[in-house]
């Protein structure tokens, strides 16, 4: 097999295991909407004043870290040892591969000191996950596992929707497990901070087009991850979840209208059914592989070496960390980026028969 399988969540799960995990997310949904419209419960509750006082005292709480959906508010005891997380991952069941270039460099870290560790993990790096699928549940369930898979990766954040944020407890479990809000103004500033980034360049609309038995991912227009590798001189991982479409039944019905509604009102609505609910993932391996990473400032440099005068005056040193008034050339991120998705597809190609899907071809749109 090509490259390294470093974690796998195999042990399947008890009957009393999966009845725990199936009542928590019956649970954990219910709270969710109960929250969304307390208004309605309120008004006919006979707890009136105690419930009120719990909304407000959550209110509060809220208030008092605004700003962690900018910074982040992780949480590793949680994202790496929630219960409910690790009974997750062995349903599915899961497993993280790495291809050997990034093994090896797992391998040194572990055998680096510690004033050698710290240096390798200056490195930033952006994280780039496809495909989004219908709920991208790989994204929390992979989130405390990256300490050991990439444990060269520095301090790092997830951009997520920013609707997750406007969720009370929804809002928790992001925060808890690295999210941010998913803005460009985000995504700068942490990277100014010195963070690596992980994100799903598709977005709602590679949600929306997920279709069972199909491998689509929404790139071709997607250019901003690769303009922030130049412009922070990270190096980019394609990172490809084998399994991650085929968890939901999915239809076309009305495609063309819920995809006006993505790029018109921002918002996503995808008609799917999982083993007993809309909500409830079928059973479906998750078999997600690192891909070999593309070293943004390496690429740039060579690109510039051979435009030659056609590149006379391009600096890559000109516009790193900086503002809206110095980015890369046009040209250069589309040729960084067409290199990403040649690596992207060379990832899936190289993994694809190994998981049971090499009749599977990878459509970029």
């Amino acid at each position: 097999m090509p490259g390294k399988t470093v974690i796998e969540c195999s042990k399947p799960l008890k009957l009393f295991e999966r009845i725990v995990l199936d009542i928590w997310l019956i649970v954990f949904y219910c709270t969710i909407h109960v929250a969304i419209f307390g208004s309605l419960c309120l008004a006919f509750s006979s707890f009136r004043l105690y419930a009120f006082l719990l909304v407000l005292l959550y209110i509060a709480a809220t208030c008092a870290y605004a700003d962690s959906t900018k910074e982040g508010a992780p949480w590793r005891e949680f994202t790496e040892n929630f219960y409910f997380i690790g009974l997750g991952r062995r349903f599915f069941p899961l497993t993280v591969t790495l291809t050997d270039g990034l093994w090896n460099l797992a391998e040194t870290f572990h055998k680096a000191s510690e004033e050698e560790r710290r240096e390798i993990q200056k490195q930033q790096w952006i994280i780039a996950s496809f495909p989004h699928g219908v709920e991208c549940n790989y994204r929390l369930l992979v989130d405390g596992l990256l300490y050991r898979a990439l444990p060269f990766l520095g301090p790092w954040r997830s951009l997520a929707a920013s609707v997750l944020f406007r969720v009370p407890f929804l809002r928790e479990v992001a925060l808890f497990t690295h999210c941010v809000d998913a803005s460009r103004d985000t995504a700068e500033f942490c990277l100014r901070k010195g963070f690596s980034i992980q994100l799903i360049p598709g977005g709602e609309m590679e949600q929306v087009l997920t279709h069972k038995g199909k491998e689509t991912v929404y790139l071709k227009r997607r250019t901003g991850f690769i303009r922030l590798a130049l412009k922070f001189q990270a190096k980019v991982i394609p990172q490809y979840v084998f399994g991650q479409n085929d968890c939901f039944e999915t239809t076309t019905f009305l495609l063309g209208l819920r995809t006006w509604i993505v790029k018109n009102l921002r918002m996503c609505f995808t008609l799917s059914w999982g083993s007993w609910s809309p909500i409830h993932s079928q059973k479906v391996a998750q078999n997600v592989v690192f891909g070999d990473p593309l070293d943004a400032a390496t690429f740039a440099r060579e690109w510039i070496k051979k435009k030659g005068k056609d590149a006379e005056g391009v600096d890559i040193d000109k516009w790193r960390g900086k503002g809206k008034e110095a980015e890369p050339p046009k040209e250069l991120i589309e040729a960084c980026h067409a290199e990403f998705m040649r690596r992207l597809t060379e990832t899936f190609d190289t993994f694809k028969g190994e998981y049971g899907y090499g009749s599977r071809e990878l459509q970029v749109i």
